[in-house]
């Protein structure tokens, strides 16, 4: 695996927690829809929170276009991208998780027919 397949890929796994959120705000408030950034998932089935500290969309941005580039070498990214270049990148079993964050830090804007468009930085 490409060292810059392997830091997306391990920033994605490291991006999120078992469990639920615990800080103070989901602890006095049931219901997290006012939230501009979600914290809980379901992930796989499992309660899970997000760790905000490892998975900002600048972060993501940054791990992506460098497992791109040494990917996709003839390709050149402009924010938009399909799913079948999405596994040419990462495994099935990370693409979940590339979604839920993409989502839920802001990166991802629009997914549609199996197209991607992510947010300008």
């Amino acid at each position: 695996m490409l060292k810059s397949v392997k830091d997306l890929v391990v920033m994605l796994e490291n991006a999120f927690e078992t469990g639920e959120c615990t800080c103070i705000r989901c602890k006095s408030v049931e219901d997290e829809a006012h939230y501009k950034y979600a914290h809980n998932f379901m992930i796989m089935g499992k309660p899970h929170h997000r760790l905000f500290a490892h998975s900002s969309a600048s972060d993501l941005d940054s791990r992506f276009r460098s497992a791109w580039v040494a990917t996709l070498k003839d390709v050149d990214f402009n924010n938009t991208f399909s799913l079948s270049q999405l596994k040419e990148i990462i495994d099935d079993e990370h693409l979940e998780l590339f979604h839920i964050l993409g989502v839920a830090n802001g990166y991802i804007s629009k997914f549609e027919n199996d197209e991607y468009q992510v947010s300008s930085l």
